[in-house]
């Protein structure tokens, strides 16, 4: 009789297990608490993190600035830059994406071989991406896989830009996408949410045009385009285009759009993990500051959710802006031209482990 009650015992601790989970890596139904960004798989979990923003300056040099957000602060005096460091990148700083170690990777809009930096903004070493059949000429877009495996997009002046997938040694694995956006139509932003999980913005001629948001998965060894959204299709006629994205730990990406002039679309939009759809999505929060008339200088460039808050920071060109997540309202936290008085605009913004 013993040995029964213990072996009832034993099977209902392995079902309650099974049920709970131990962790965001074994179910991703599973929404984390805030403040973590742990809806995305991956050892970099582990990391204690604050904000990494590339920088452009007017001389096309390409800059890293480290920003931490004190959740504590009055909003005035929340965010404050923790080092920073030129970079050096072929062609211009076009984006940053941390890798599964910790160290983050940094692609150009001239650049084949995508440098690496540590925490501490130093120049580590490189990747030498070889072996695809339709090889990138630069590496405009790179994003990472909780496994270490990398992917990079081109952008290039023709049609059918190659995206594809090389592994930590740099080895060809696969080739993930050709773009559809036609001339200069490129990936402006992608995250690996997991092994076989892609979210991204797919944008031609340079954002003035129409995007897809998209998410791709990994099937059978291959991958596809498991759902898309042409952003026409949410907001027919007014061409709206989006640039950038975040995978928000309550479950959600929040796409953020680029030229917001005249009636395009200026909120937030927000999709489910599952349904990149025009049923699924929605508009939230209240319009993004910082609008001009056609000025590129108030595109959006970058949106990140703050570490230990589900509040998150929207980069416009020059300017940081807090994002309620309660309320949808937003407030200047800092003007980037009193840390980079060159800067012409943001390029890039991400998590990435904290230096010290």
């Amino acid at each position: 009789m013993y040995k029964n009650i213990r072996l009832v015992l034993i099977t209902s601790s392995l079902l309650l297990t099974s049920c709970l989970g131990t962790g965001p890596n074994e179910s991703k139904d599973q929404i984390p608490q805030s403040g973590s960004d742990q809806v995305i798989e991956g050892p970099w979990n582990s990391f204690d993190k604050n904000i990494f923003v590339g920088l452009e300056d007017t001389s096309n040099n390409g800059h890293i600035y480290e920003l931490h957000f004190d959740n504590s602060a009055t909003l005035g005096s929340a965010l404050s830059v923790v080092r920073n460091s030129s970079i050096t990148v072929g062609g211009r700083l076009r984006s940053l994406s941390m890798k599964n170690d910790g160290n983050i990777i940094v692609g150009g809009s001239g650049e084949v071989n995508p440098p690496i930096y540590a925490k501490d903004l130093s120049l580590v070493g490189s990747h030498s991406p070889t072996g695809a059949s339709d090889p990138e000429t630069n590496s405009h877009t790179v994003c990472t896989l909780p496994n270490g495996n990398y992917i990079v997009a081109e952008d290039t002046s023709s049609t059918g830009n190659a995206v594809n997938e090389y592994d930590s040694s740099d080895n060809f694995v696969r080739s993930v996408y050709t773009t559809v956006k036609g001339s200069n139509g490129t990936i402006t932003q992608c995250i690996g949410v997991d092994n076989e999980t892609i979210v991204w913005v797919e944008t031609g001629a340079w954002g003035f045009t129409n995007s897809n948001l998209a998410r791709i998965k990994l099937v059978n060894d291959a991958w596809s385009v498991e759902q898309v959204m042409d952003s026409e299709s949410f907001d027919p006629g007014n061409g709206t285009n989006f640039w950038n994205l975040t995978v928000h730990s309550d479950g959600n990406i929040y796409f953020t759009p680029a030229d917001r002039d005249g009636a395009k679309f200026n909120q937030l939009l927000r999709c489910p993990l599952n349904d990149i759809s025009t049923t699924g999505c929605s508009a939230v929060g209240n319009p993004i500051p910082g609008v001009g008339s056609g000025n590129y200088l108030s595109w959006v460039r970058g949106i990140v959710q703050i570490p230990g808050s589900n509040d998150m920071l929207v980069f416009i060109s020059q300017e940081v802006y807090h994002y309620n997540y309660s309320t949808g309202a937003y407030t200047s936290v800092m003007d980037l031209t009193s840390v980079l008085p060159s800067i012409d605009v943001v390029r890039s913004v991400i998590l990435a482990p904290k230096s010290n």
